[in-house]
């Protein structure tokens, strides 16, 4: 840590230091030593830290629907222990565990009701290291079923069905039930 300057312009209560910590610099709690010209002095044990700032990289999966539960990973640096993640408004974070310095495994809960979008990510490390990484998480809407045509399927029969609603995504797969398969042909 290296002190480029001094204010004392709040002397006798107090001053200013201009400061620089460089990327070196040992992590963890500090002391602070003060001496006045006369000799003078005094020191104050563990009142502040040096902490290093979590760094998201990436979030995989980066997109699911409003009401989807399960795991994502978010890969970076500069992870800890206890870290808490927050995706914002409408999810969720269960749990999260950390697998390694560079990757956070975290539970989530997306709500019916989330806002659709993107997210924006925050990392908060237990030495109160902080970051957060725009737009890392989609919320996209999910699918809403309205019509069916036919909607009457006799035994033994082949044909096209129509399905119509809003939210539909390319590749989206459908499931009839027990002894109806749905294939492209």
């Amino acid at each position: 840590i290296t002190i480029h300057s001094y204010d004392y312009s709040r002397a006798p209560k107090g001053l200013s230091a201009n400061l620089e910590v460089k990327p070196a610099t040992q992590l963890g709690q500090r002391e602070i030593a003060l001496k006045n010209p006369d000799g003078g002095s005094a020191a104050l044990k563990n009142i502040f830290a040096v902490i290093q700032k979590p760094r998201v990289d990436s979030i995989e999966p980066a997109a699911k629907p409003q009401g989807w539960e399960g795991n994502v990973t978010l890969a970076g640096h500069f992870f800890q222990a206890g870290a808490k993640v927050d995706f914002g408004k409408g999810i969720n974070v269960n749990k999260v565990v950390l697998v390694s310095e560079n990757e956070l495994a975290a539970n989530v809960a997306v709500a019916g009701d989330a806002p659709a979008g993107p997210r924006e990510v925050k990392i908060e490390n237990p030495d109160g290291g902080a970051n957060a990484l725009a737009g890392a998480f989609k919320i996209n809407w999910k699918p809403v079923l309205q019509t069916i045509k036919p909607d009457r399927l006799e035994r033994n029969w082949r044909g096209r069905m129509e399905i119509e609603g809003n939210n539909f995504q390319s590749g989206a797969t459908v499931a009839l039930g027990p002894g109806i398969a749905a294939s492209g042909y």
